[in-house]
């Protein structure tokens, strides 16, 4: 019998030990939103392999009380594994219940603590379990010690039918398994006193319908939400662009060895429009020469790097075609009234800051032109 139970908690944790490694593949935000889920695996799966190495110890010549320090250390987590499980409902309840949620941990605290001196008294007295000839003997108390993690998980019943609507979840069934599973095994194991001492497999059970029916969701939604959340970093909101840290995210990921053409733009008398006819007309005057510079470079990733400054980059060019879309660039700019001044430049991937800064100081140049052609007021 107990090689059977030593057999079913190593699986059950390695199952749990996969679901925990795959949280720590996902995005940081996702990631924090999955705290306390992750504790109770984390505690489940200590539970399981304490629980299994009570079994392999238990009645071993001279290594009795190697099997009571883990006998000791399965009961002390599952008290604790219901207060992280009250932290998670609380972590996941939207603002209109946590006030529910709150007042459940509440109660959970004290009562789970009172459970851990129960433990503990039990074990000093001989009363939960000892161990006699090198083996486990369960005590009078074990009769006792399901009293109050059941009672916590009936208290949790109004608690899971709000979170189970709240995500979506809308079967009673699932409501009633993540309940009856860890309440049934325990008070179940305990009662009839079966070999199964903490009954965490009850609790893995539960905590992978919670997983599958529950988290799930919350990791997906999250997740959706992290990448929303980048996106936004990432683009220039009036332009639809990418903004500098797109830009740079571009920057550090070209390849090295790869040609690349750069074209840094620069708005012309963008103080003067905003100064003249108001920062509306600067904003169309913007987005007039991000949509010219989208139309021109499809192929490549324009970004609007700072107010009035862009920069194009193209991926594996050829120096004649790029010089020829250069001189087509300049055609249009001078047709838009110089909306803008630019300049451009090539090399490898791994220099592009060395062809950035080329291609800004040919920027620089051509608006000096400018300045010097128009007779404007270059401080305007």
């Amino acid at each position: 019998m107990n090689l059977i139970l030593i057999a079913a908690n190593i699986v059950s944790s390695l199952f749990l030990l996969i679901i925990v490694c795959s949280f720590y593949q996902l995005k940081s935000i996702v990631f924090q939103k999955t705290k306390y889920f992750r504790y109770c695996l984390w505690v489940t799966i200590i539970g399981l392999l304490s629980e299994a190495l009570s079994y392999v110890f238990d009645g071993q010549p001279g290594k009795g009380y190697i099997a009571g320090i883990f006998c000791f250390l399965g009961y002390t987590m599952l008290p604790l594994l219901i207060v992280l499980y009250g932290f998670y409902v609380l972590s996941i309840s939207e603002d209109s219940f946590k006030s529910v949620a709150q007042k459940f941990l509440n109660i959970n605290i004290p009562l789970n603590i009172l459970e851990l001196l129960f433990i503990i008294v039990g074990i000093v007295t001989g009363n939960l379990y000892g161990v006699e000839n090198d083996a486990i003997i369960i005590g009078p108390w074990s009769y006792y010690i399901a009293v109050i993690p059941t009672i916590c998980f009936i208290c949790i019943l109004p608690i899971s039918k709000h979170i189970c609507t709240f995500w979506g979840v809308k079967e009673w069934w699932t409501v009633i398994l993540i309940i009856a599973i860890p309440t049934v095994s325990i008070v179940f194991f305990y009662v009839s006193h079966v070999s199964l001492r903490q009954g965490f497999i009850g609790a893995a059970l539960a905590l992978a319908i919670i997983y599958v029916i529950i988290q799930t969701k919350i990791v997906t939604e999250a997740d959706i939400d992290a990448s929303l959340y980048n996106e936004l970093s990432i683009n220039d909101a009036l332009t639809g662009l990418k903004n500098r840290r797109g830009y740079m995210e571009i920057v550090n990921n070209l390849p090295k060895e790869e040609t690349i053409g750069v074209v840094f733009c620069d708005a012309n008398s963008l103080k003067a429009v905003n100064d003249t006819y108001g920062h509306e007309a600067g904003d169309r005057l913007i987005k007039k020469l991000a949509n010219i510079l989208k139309e021109e470079f499809p192929d490549g990733n324009v970004c609007r790097i700072s107010g009035d400054e862009f920069v194009c980059i193209l991926n594996d060019v050829v120096d004649n075609a790029f010089a020829d879309r250069m001189v087509a660039l300049a055609s249009i700019l001078r047709d838009n009234d110089r909306i803008a001044s630019y300049g451009f430049a090539v090399g490898k991937g791994e220099q592009i800051l060395e062809i950035v800064n080329k291609a800004e100081q040919m920027m620089y140049n051509d608006k000096e032109r400018y300045y010097k052609e128009t007779g404007k007021d270059r401080r305007r």
